[in-house]
Parts: structure tokens; sequence; C-alpha cells
């Protein structure tokens, strides 16, 4: 007589909460403490990949990459897409982990099937849904903030004229000079830069340090704007190669420097912020501490009462 089939027993000692959670923790964890190196390969490598390439897009600093997801709307949509993707995968991860043969009351030798949710322990259930539920609420906020952030600059963006290389540029440069688009298309939109400046009133520098787009609708009759932080630095000029400091020192620096910025410190900056949003600036309005006092006055003036004497050497 033939000898039966020895069928495989789940290893004992296995917890599905701890599999469950440290699948939450990383795709594959789960398996591997489970004993199952492929699915826990299968999990783990995309999750790697992703990890990888958040790492590559940050080599210039933190500070790049935010400004990439900010100002690219590219970069937006690849960061709502990883985030979906991550979230249901990690789900996925977290469930198979939970249904596992080696975790579950399977009966050895089968699979498990839609029972095998129900004969978990209650802890165990409540584990899963309190993690899925972190999941989800996370990567929903982190997508919600991406798609918050398309919404507002396909507001902004306008279509217009492909920038063309600029004069003596190689394929390899980083620089585009945009076709000069300084009139607004009929019933199009009207984009006006704000700048506001610490110069006047004793100041010898001048610094655009409020930097501020205002797109008109004429036809929707709606205003959007769109504030850029001022330390945004070390990004690529529409006329070729990279400025080193801030945005807003660029016009100061454009200005004093002529021969590098022939366009001069104004029309650097309106030209820099339309290159960079991917847009053209119409017109810009300027304001100096000197021009901000006299608008105060203009309106009759402010009165502040200290209660306390205020000392700033």
């Amino acid at each position: 007589m033939g000898q039966p089939i020895a069928r495989r027993r789940p290893t004992p000692g296995k917890s599905a909460s701890i599999a469950v959670l440290l699948s939450f923790l990383w795709p594959g964890l789960g398996h591997l403490y489970l004993g199952r190196m492929r699915p826990a390969a299968v999990f783990a490598i995309p999750a790697l990949v992703l990890l990888l390439i958040v790492l590559w897009l940050a080599r210039d600093g933190v500070d790049i990459l935010a400004a990439r997801l900010l100002l690219v709307p590219v970069a937006a949509f690849f960061l709502v897409l990883m985030t979906v993707f991550l979230a249901g995968w990690r789900l996925t991860a977290m469930g198979s982990a939970l249904l596992d043969e080696r975790v579950s009351t399977t009966p050895p030798g089968r699979r498990p099937g839609r029972g095998a949710w129900h004969r978990q322990p209650r802890r165990t259930a409540v584990t899963f849904l309190v993690l899925a539920a972190l999941v989800l609420s996370t990567h929903g906020l982190i997508a919600w903030t991406g798609l918050a952030f398309l919404q507002g600059f396909s507001k902004v963006y306008v279509s217009g004229p492909q920038p063309t290389a600029a004069p003596g540029a190689t394929d390899g440069d980083l620089g585009v000079l945009p076709t000069p688009d300084t009139t607004p298309q009929p019933n199009g939109r009207i984009n006006v830069l704000l700048v506001g400046a610490d110069s006047g009133l004793g100041y010898k520098h001048a610094l655009t340090d409020t930097l501020m787009l205002v797109s008109v609708d004429p036809v929707a009759k709606t205003v959007d704007m769109l504030s850029l932080p001022r330390d945004i630095a070390r990004f690529p000029l529409y006329s070729g190669g990279t400025f080193s400091g801030k945005i807003n020192s660029l016009a100061s620096y454009a200005e004093a420097h002529r021969s590098e910025f022939p366009d001069g410190g104004f029309g650097t900056l309106t030209r820099e912020v339309g290159y960079l949003l991917g847009t053209s600036v119409h017109y810009y309005a300027y304001v100096d501490l000197a021009g901000f006092q006299a608008v105060i006055d203009a309106v009759g003036g402010v009165d502040i009462v200290n209660p306390k004497q205020i000392s700033d050497p």
C-alpha cells in the first residue's frame, strides 16, 4: 500500500495581527515574517522602486523637490498617481498576509476562501480595519493635496506659444527663451505680477519678498492668485543656466549685471516668473516700503496704540 500524502500544516505561532502590522509598515514584511519569500519579494520590490525614485528626485535637496512638486503640474500628477498606487499596494499586501494559510484557520491543503475572513479572531479583524483606515486617510490626504495643486495650477496655466531655444543654446542647456507675448489674447486671461520689495525708507537693498501672480479671467469674471515663496533658490533661468541665489534677489542682481541680464531687473523677474510657471506675465505692479507708507497715509493713516514701550534697537 502506498504511503499517505503528507500535507503541510500551518506554521504554528504565527500571529495574523503581527503579519498585518508588518505589511502596514512595509509591503512584504508580513510575508517575510510568515516565511513566504516569493510574495515578500513581489510586494516589497515595487514599493522599494518608488522609494528610490523619490530619493532620486530629492537628490538636490528636499526644498528643490518641494518646488518641483509645487511648480510642475506633471510632478503633482505623479504624486497623486504614486500615492493612489501605493495605498492600494499596501492594502493588498495587508489583506494577503491576513488571509495567508499560515495564519488563518483554513484546513491544511485548502485555499482560504470567503470564510477565512470570518474565522479570524476579532482582534485581528480590528487591527486590519484600523490600519486600513490609517492607510486610506493618510494617502487620501496626500492625494487630495496633489489634486488641489493640479486644479489651482490649471486655472493659472494658459496655453500659448511654445518656447524657442535661447540664442546660442545647445540641446543640453537648461534654459529656454519664451516667445515674447506681452499683449493678452482677446478674451484670454490677464496675468499681473504683484511685487513687494523691502527697499526705501533708508534701506539700500531691494529684495522682492512678495511675489504674487494674479490671473484674471474676463470671460468667467474670476480671479485666481498664486504666491511664490521668496526662498526659491537654484532655479533654471529662461535665458539658460541656473541662478544660485534666491528668487527675491533676482531683480536686484539682474539690474546690477546688465551684461548678464539685458532685460534688466523687472524685465528679468517677470519673464522668469512666467518661465517657471509656464505662462505669460502681461503686467506687473510694484510697491516698496515708502509706497506702502504712502498707501496707508492715503487712506487716512492707521492708529496703533501700544500699552507698553517697544524697544527694537
